[in-house]
């Protein structure tokens, strides 16, 4: 449900079933302007899936934002994350934060590439 919330607001959305899944997209793609990272998965989880993401150049630097239902204890740095958002998720903080990222206001963001494009790994897609 929230890619395509995030489809109908003009974000390109590539949705994965999990960790691994995710990956395995993220290597068919383009790279996304940002992932979006629920952190409990089945499958391949979300500390697990960061971890490939670090030793991977090619989408290390794809800033990520991580949703999730239990995050009291969790900070974006000690995720490696942009962001830590709480479910259910505030969408209008959601789509501040994404367009920020994409359109270059946000201070992680690396130059526009074109369209918006998103990556969003999810156990509920």
């Amino acid at each position: 449900m929230l890619g395509e919330f995030l489809a109908r607001h003009g974000f390109e959305v590539h949705v994965a079933r999990d960790g691994r899944h995710a990956l395995q997209v993220l290597a068919k793609i383009e790279p996304p302007e940002l992932i979006l990272l629920d952190y409990l998965m089945p499958g391949m989880s979300g500390s697990q899936f960061l971890e490939r993401k670090r030793r991977d150049p090619g989408i290390r630097g794809i800033p990520v934002v991580v949703l999730s239902a239990w995050t009291r204890e969790w900070t974006p740095a000690r995720l490696d994350a942009v962001d830590v958002l709480s479910k259910p998720v505030d969408l209008d903080r959601l789509m501040i934060l994404a367009a920020g990222i994409c359109d270059g206001s946000h201070r992680v963001h690396a130059p526009v590439r074109g369209a918006r494009r998103m990556s969003y790994a999810s156990m509920s897609g």
